[in-house]
């Protein structure tokens, strides 16, 4: 068995565990969907003599922890990824970067190993930022955007730069796009509900050739308060609590909370009005414990209490 078939095997694997332990995640059913989605192209492959990248699209309202869960199952499985922000793309030869520079970004994140990049996935967030204006389908912010996208969608050779300043791999690197996973995110506040969903995206500013080019689909609902009290408990090996527990205790120091839901609840009000996401409600807890970590890492503190919000030690 080769490198790359042990590798496709570890991958494979990673995903049915990750599938397996699905049930204990936030958007559960989405994550779901997107693992099985990955699990599919991976075992097509060994089917199709032409291979072509699969490309998935993501969506629901802002807030709904779409890209935190995208984040947290590419951190499970055996696959190397990057994440981009389309809000930062323009057309080639304008202000902003084009779509080709995030393979020259994940060849230097990956210390230009070629085929870490050639079968690993990539991340577009605030994908729906990219649609044309309705009055103006010459939109260069919009339409040429989406015409790039289409030749790494369909599989084809990047011809880039070899800026890694080994010789040995010549003055440019080709990368084929055919065994990678494309992973668009937006929210895409008109699309409600299944119904009519190319119809929707075709009339909001996407070109016809780009919806078709996506292999599947799928809704992320909207987070309750019981999905952030899930995504919080301690037992969660993804809670920001559960981080900090682990981590003082590595340095022996216990955090003792006087009303762990209590504290929950402060902390998902006030987080959700710095950003309304599970980011937000990530930033206010890191304003909890951030000022008492160098005091906890110097083993100056052994034992703090949470209060609410307030930490006392």
């Amino acid at each position: 068995m080769n490198t790359f078939e042990i590798d496709n095997k570890r991958y494979t694997e990673s995903i049915l565990k990750t599938l397996s332990e699905s049930k204990n995640r936030i958007n559960n059913e989405g994550a779901k969907e997107i693992l099985s989605s990955l699990l599919m192209y991976e075992t097509l492959k060994k089917y199709k003599e032409h291979q072509k990248p699969m490309n998935l699209l993501l969506y629901g309202k802002s807030g709904s922890g779409k890209t935190f869960l995208v984040e947290q199952l590419l951190k499970s499985i055996e696959k190397k990824y990057i994440f981009t922000d389309m809000k930062l793309y323009s057309d080639v030869g304008y202000q902003g970067k084009d779509v080709i520079s995030i393979f020259e970004d994940f060849l230097a994140n990956e210390n230009y190993n070629l085929e870490s990049v050639e079968n690993g996935i990539i991340v577009f967030d605030e994908f729906d930022k990219i649609q044309t204006k309705e009055t103006n389908m010459k939109d260069i912010t919009g339409l040429s955007i989406q015409h790039s996208l289409l030749k790494i969608m369909d599989g084809t050779t990047l011809n880039l730069p070899n800026k890694s300043g080994k010789r040995t791999m010549g003055s440019h690197i080709n990368i084929n796009t055919s065994n990678m996973t494309f992973i668009f995110i937006g929210a895409f506040s008109y699309l409600e509900d299944y119904h009519n969903l190319h119809q929707k995206l075709a009339s909001n500013g996407f070109t016809v050739e780009l919806i078709n080019r996506f292999s599947n689909i799928i809704k992320i609902k909207e987070l309750d308060k019981n999905d952030i009290m899930k995504f919080l408990n301690i037992n969660n090996s993804q809670s920001p609590f559960h981080y900090y527990i682990q981590m003082f205790s590595d340095n022996d120091c216990e955090i003792i909370f006087n009303d762990f839901v209590k504290t929950c609840e402060i902390v998902i009000e006030k987080g959700l009005k710095i950003d309304n996401s599970l980011r937000g409600i990530e930033y206010y807890i890191n304003s909890m414990f951030y000022p008492i970590i160098i005091d906890v890492l110097n083993s100056k503190i052994r034992c703090i209490y949470v209060d609410r919000e307030k930490i006392v030690f």
